[in-house]
């Protein structure tokens, strides 16, 4: 094998390893910090949200009064792509979100009193960011957020694609330039040899 393959060869490995792993270090630590931005945003909103209905609602009225009061904050949250759900004794009181099976988030529903519980749940192609909280004025009760996330996982997608195609030109621009650098680098010690 000519000197100058061999270079050509060591400089190409050298490079593409360099590249594919910075391209994957950035593409997933710009999807974990998009995640940790949505969670932190979600938590806070959610905490917003119970507060709201703890001060707007009052749960010794009617169950007929008290859904009318989640369906007027539902409404203007699904404005804002937020959908809620609320349980009463583990059992469905009111819901404006019926993309997810309830046995997907289940586990979610066992909350203790000032706790949350956060999970990304994926169904049908979509991405769900799901907090659950209880109620801390009625124990009985437990509020889910739900937001629909799935921007976040086409973003990813997308980057990776335009990381690949990227990651194509430039081996082809450096496979080119190498080769001719390489050869540059070896042309006078084979006019030596001769």
């Amino acid at each position: 094998m000519k000197p100058c393959t061999k270079i050509y060869i060591r400089i190409l490995i050298i490079s593409l390893t360099t590249l594919s792993v910075s391209s994957y270090y950035l593409t997933s630590r710009s999807h974990l910090d998009n995640i940790s931005r949505e969670q932190e945003r979600s938590l806070n909103e959610f905490s917003f949200l119970i507060s709201s209905l703890e001060n707007g609602i009052d749960y010794q009225v009617e169950d007929n009064n008290q859904k009318l009061l989640y369906s007027h904050y539902a409404e203007y949250y699904s404005k804002r792509g937020i959908h809620l759900l609320v349980y009463r004794d583990n059992e469905p009181f009111y819901s404006n979100f019926t993309s997810v099976s309830q046995s997907k988030y289940q586990r979610l529903l066992s909350v203790h009193a000032g706790t949350r519980q956060v999970q990304v749940i994926k169904d049908d192609g979509c991405h769900y960011f799901f907090v659950t909280g209880r109620s801390t004025k009625a124990n009985d009760y437990v509020f889910v957020y739900v937001r629909d996330i799935s921007y976040i996982y086409q973003f990813l997608t997308q980057s990776i694609y335009l990381t690949l195609l990227f990651a194509a030109v430039l081996i082809l621009v450096i496979s080119l330039l190498f080769y001719l650098y390489s050869s540059w680098i070896i042309k006078p010690n084979e006019t030596l040899n001769i």
